[in-house]
């Protein structure tokens, strides 16, 4: 038979270890976000020559293009400069 107090000193138990690693965690991520970071800023995308952007804007369209470049990391101010060849 389950004894009211033994259920209690469960739910205790469990709410305890689950702030710990909580506590644990909070404290241990820090820890390898430079390191993300770090890999981001690595991967910067490769500036393109208006030429490339015109090509493949009208091969696959504007809208296309956008997504296909947030997707890959470009900025949107390097959007806006690809856009600013799209006009002249």
């Amino acid at each position: 038979m389950i004894n009211a107090n033994d259920v209690l000193f469960s739910r205790a138990i469990r709410r305890k270890s689950l702030a710990v690693a909580t506590a644990v965690s909070a404290l241990l991520a820090p820890a390898g976000m430079p390191a993300a970071f770090a890999a981001d800023q690595a991967a910067a995308p490769i500036p393109v020559d208006c030429v490339t952007i015109r090509y493949y804007v009208s091969e696959h369209g504007k809208a296309k293009s956008i997504a296909w470049a947030v997707k890959n990391g470009y900025s949107w101010a390097q959007i806006a400069e690809a856009k600013r060849c799209l006009r002249g």
